[in-house]
């Protein structure tokens, strides 16, 4: 008889802790506005709903939504595809057709800005400030730059049809692309004469600082007699990059100041491990942004260099990859969240400002938004102006 209450004991209890705990799940749920109306129209569409539905999917857009409820364009969720392709990219390679997207946000365009020797893209005929319209049946434009590299990235040997807008004829026309392995390069070198370096850094991923490092090996650092730094049209990129670079242009400095929500600010300051001594001009435009303006300003600042070129475009808050979701200890996606504003050196925000240059150099008219690459030497008269400062010194 007692081996038979002891059972009924063990079997009330468990009752029991389940009855609390389905309480205190209900008070969670009721008592959070948000993961209550998550709850009920999870469960009001589980009921009745008549068609099949893809349940990862509708999760996916439900957290991408929330994101993008907050207003911040800079903010959005990853997917697990999408993250695994800026993942491969960021690491200098992809699979996809080798070409290089300006997001033109005063005109909600997606620009081509380059093409890459040698790829799918080259091979059927897309140039250099073309418009893409259409990934498929879907229109593209800068609202939603994110999906576009998304839709064009996929798995090797895949094909992608994609409606660009020629930029010069105005007129529509379709490629269908076959996407393959892109190795992405980001530092252009060359050497100007009379012992001036002159290096263009188009973005900042991964693997710029060995790039930025291997083109000053190349030139020789002992023979830089002079040096300009071209960020016109870098968009920006990782951080890490931005401060191994800054590390070898700067003496013991600050960098740059993290202000972050709590109201703690971190300095960044450089290790003091300086290996390009020689007198410096740095090139910029309206569309240098986040980590080259990061760059510029430190530089600026720090009485390093003269800036040449046009106002920046002023964003001066940096985002975070926060994981959301993991596989066996590995991030498969994430949010990526403005969590943070940087002032300069001297203490400025400049975001929705820019950078204003020390010496304000317009492009010649008919060279306006076009890609560095693009303009012929002599009507560079932005860098010619570098050249004529930089030898001044």
């Amino acid at each position: 008889m007692k081996k038979g209450n002891s059972f009924w004991k063990v079997i009330f209890s468990v009752l029991g802790t389940s009855l609390v705990w389905a309480i205190v799940f209900n008070i969670f749920i009721t008592s959070n506005s948000l993961i209550y109306k998550l709850h009920r129209a999870t469960e009001i569409v589980d009921k009745h709903y008549i068609f099949q539905h893809d349940k990862d999917y509708t999760e996916d857009l439900t957290i991408a939504a929330y994101i993008a409820s907050l207003g911040d364009k800079y903010s959005a969720f990853y997917t697990e595809d999408y993250y695994t392709k800026l993942q491969e990219s960021m690491e200098g390679g992809y699979y996809g057709i080798g070409i290089t997207i300006y997001p033109d946000q005063e005109n909600n365009l997606l620009v081509v800005k380059e093409v890459s020797e040698n790829s799918p893209a080259k091979e059927v005929g897309i140039q250099t400030g073309d418009i893409l319209k259409k990934v498929g049946d879907i229109v593209v434009n800068f609202d939603n730059y994110n999906d576009a590299l998304a839709l064009i990235r996929g798995n090797e040997g895949t094909k992608i049809s994609i409606t660009f807008v020629r930029g010069i004829s105005g007129i529509d026309y379709t490629v269908e692309v076959e996407r393959k392995k892109i190795v992405t390069h980001t530092v252009d070198m060359k050497d100007l004469g009379e012992g001036i370096c002159y290096i263009h850094i188009k973005s900042f991923d991964n693997e710029t600082q060995k790039e930025f490092y291997d083109a000053l090996q190349n030139y020789g650092i002992e023979n830089i007699k002079y040096f300009i730094l071209d960020l016109r049209y870098n968009g920006g990129g990782t951080f890490y990059s931005t401060k191994s670079i800054a590390n070898m242009l700067l003496p013991k400095c600050t960098i740059t100041t993290f202000e972050y929500k709590n109201g703690y600010k971190d300095s960044i300051k450089t290790n003091g491990k300086q290996i390009v001594k020689a007198p410096m001009c740095v090139l910029v435009n309206g569309s240098s942004a986040s980590a080259s303006e990061v760059l510029a300003s430190a530089l600026k600042d720090n009485k390093r260099a003269i800036i040449i070129g046009e106002k920046t475009f002023g964003k001066a808050i940096g985002q975070t990859t926060i994981p959301f979701e993991k596989e066996n200890g590995k991030t498969v996606s994430a949010i990526y969240l403005t969590t943070s504003r940087y002032l300069t050196p001297g203490g400025d925000d400049i975001h929705g400002k820019g950078l204003q240059p020390d010496i304000n150099v317009l492009p010649l008219k008919e060279y306006e938004g076009i890609q560095v690459e693009q303009i012929p030497f002599d009507k560079d008269i932005q860098l010619q102006r570098a050249i004529s400062e930089v030898k001044s010194k």
